[in-house]
């Protein structure tokens, strides 16, 4: 246990030690444990599906760390209506497990942030489209 008054504290989900401290203003930390797992994030990439009215088989290709990090979605048909697709873990919007269902009402819009670590789609991202038309942004990364 590191005390309170301490420049050092431990990270509550590595339990490693980690010391703090500021230069200019900007905060630092400087990793003094160990740790099992080095991880790597990098910015998150967008895939925007516009007039979706069909399934979406592999918006985003299947990655190893593939990470679905959000969506942003809006009901865009000429004379609008209600819509509704899903958001599928998998190669194909057929043959993939359901992350995220998504009913929209018409004119309506909405967004969605799983951050900061997002849900594992290391099989891929597709669109399993229900019924109207959407235009469709998945936000992801891939963790290494």
């Amino acid at each position: 246990m590191i005390s309170p008054s301490s420049t050092m504290q431990e990270d509550a989900v590595t339990g490693n030690t980690t010391a703090q401290k500021s230069t200019g203003g900007a905060a630092h930390v400087t990793v003094v444990g160990s740790s099992s797992t080095a991880v790597t994030m990098g910015a998150a990439s967008a895939d925007a599906n516009l007039a979706v009215a069909a399934d979406v088989d592999a918006a985003v290709v299947a990655a190893a760390g593939l990470r679905l990090m959000g969506f942003a979605a809006k009901e865009s048909a000429g004379v609008a209506a209600v819509a509704t697709f899903n958001i599928v873990h998998g190669a194909t919007a057929a043959g993939g497990t359901m992350l995220v269902p998504v009913e929209l009402a018409a004119d309506e819009s909405v967004r969605d942030w799983f951050g900061p670590d997002g849900i594992d789609a290391a099989n891929g991202i597709s669109i399993d489209w229900v019924a109207g038309t959407v235009d469709v942004v998945l936000f992801y990364k891939t963790v290494t």
